[in-house]
């Protein structure tokens, strides 16, 4: 796996813990599922709409307030633009592919983030992405203010109260949350939000094959984490690579709890079956 993303030049940043440039992470993130993708149309396209947002704010005037800038901006991408939330088929793995995103204009909470992110920095508006749990906000910070985005909600800007009300309205009491909560979210947790999000669509449908080398970006993201080893190996096991399974099952038994021990011995018993059958 070392060499899977070795060309990955972005994505290496991020994992070494360097700046990285978010739309290039996205990019090489589908080319793990489009291999021929090009990055030069989502260039253009982000390009494009980056600059109908400075002319449509340098129109507006230099006294544009930030509520304003990120109505203006709203206002381009979800109603003149026409993006909005997948409602449908949340689960599409499409709605998590920035250039797919991109070309149908429909995406989920945090893919719609990310177009709203380049789109804002191009007109020299600083957005920055809130991980809320289970639905990814913006926030703009002004002066004396502060701004919340919902791109899913269509763009709509809110205060904090706003926010809140937001969270509850969809999660019930589950959304209430502390001010923590509402924090901003570095290009790192970005990336493993967006990861694990085509992890669960794929999942979804067992499509094993195309979990993998999602699952294989999270352990490379972070190695220290136990659970995302076992699901490497998990997946390995259903992807008919039983060797592969075993390296990095038997580790996990060996520093996992005694319940969760007792629980991976089935796993361990098909893939060293399967192990043996294949030698």
């Amino acid at each position: 796996m070392s060499d899977r993303f070795a060309n990955d030049v972005e994505f290496n940043k991020l994992c070494a813990g360097e700046p990285a440039q978010l739309v290039g992470v996205m990019l090489e993130i589908a080319a793990d599922e489009y291999p021929h993708l090009e990055r030069e149309p989502v260039d253009r396209a982000l390009a494009r709409l980056g600059a109908a947002a400075r002319r449509r704010l340098r129109m507006a005037g230099d006294d544009l307030s930030l509520h304003d800038k990120l109505v203006e901006i709203s206002r381009l991408l979800f109603v003149e633009e026409g993006f909005h939330g997948n409602r449908e088929a949340y689960y599409d793995p499409r709605n998590s592919y920035l250039h797919e995103v991109l070309e149908r204009r429909v995406g989920i909470p945090i893919s719609l983030s990310i177009v709203y992110l380049a789109v804002a920095a191009a007109a020299g508006v600083e957005v920055r992405g809130v991980p809320t749990p289970g639905h990814f906000l913006l926030s703009a910070v002004g002066d004396a203010e502060v701004w919340f985005i919902d791109p899913f909600g269509d763009g709509e800007v809110l205060d904090l109260n706003g926010a809140r009300g937001r969270l509850i309205e969809l999660f019930g009491t589950h959304g209430a949350v502390s001010d923590e909560a509402f924090c901003s979210a570095s290009n790192f947790e970005i990336v493993v939000r967006v990861l694990r999000n085509l992890k669960a669509a794929y999942a979804m449908d067992d499509r094993w094959a195309e979990t993998l080398p999602v699952q294989e970006r999270l352990v490379a993201m972070m190695p220290e984490r136990q659970e995302e080893r076992r699901d490497l190996g998990l997946i390995l096991l259903r992807t008919g690579r039983p060797h592969q399974a075993l390296a990095w099952l038997c580790p996990y038994v060996e520093q996992c709890d005694a319940d969760n021990a007792r629980m991976m011995q089935p796993y361990l018993k098909t893939a060293r079956k399967m192990a043996a059958e294949m030698n």
